[in-house]
């Protein structure tokens, strides 16, 4: 079944770059299945429907941002550089999603992994500085609506430096 979903999702991004598609909905299953070469049923066994594959699609992208990140973690305090690199490196496919009704999705479980990320190192710390978890929450929702402005505009450097900005931020609130 996993390898099932893989190959929808790889599936869908492979006719959403080949249709140079603005419309992520214009992908429609009876193509899917025809380019992924599975039944109709098999598509069902694995989701509800398009809106179920492309929800699974932005979880699965930020878990595996999150995993970076965690992984980064042993090394330095949160470090952000690899929520950074994943935003530039699917700007495409993330503003694709934000101009699409998928934008409160998108949005609000990104804000949700950065708030995840953030607890994460302060619980790590063991500290008890809920004013800087506050302060943190602020500024992921502030940065996070930057990049989203970016998204929205197409604009790679404005995505970019809402990331970077994202990054830097967390950084200083980490120093001692």
């Amino acid at each position: 079944m996993k390898q099932t979903c893989e190959k929808l999702k790889k599936t869908f991004l492979s006719l959403l770059e080949q249709q140079k598609t603005e419309d992520i909905t214009s992908i429609k299953i009876k193509d899917l299945i025809a380019a992924a070469g599975i039944a109709r049923s098999t598509f069902y066994a694995n989701y509800e429907n398009l809106d179920s594959l492309i929800e699974d699609m932005i979880d699965d992208f930020l878990q595996n941002v999150e995993e970076k990140v965690h992984s980064s973690l042993s090394s330095r305090p949160l470090c952000l550089c690899p929520f950074s690199h994943a935003i530039v490196e699917n700007q495409n496919f993330l503003s694709l999603l934000y101009h699409s009704k998928y934008q409160a999705y998108l949005l609000q479980n990104i804000r949700k992994s950065l708030a995840h990320l953030v607890s994460y190192q302060f619980q790590a710390k063991k500290s008890s500085l809920d004013n800087l978890h506050q302060q943190s929450s602020f500024l992921s929702h502030a940065y996070v609506s930057y990049i989203a402005e970016g998204l929205e505009k197409q604009n790679p450097t404005q995505i970019q430096q809402g990331a970077l900005l994202l990054h830097a931020n967390i950084e200083s609130i980490n120093q001692p």
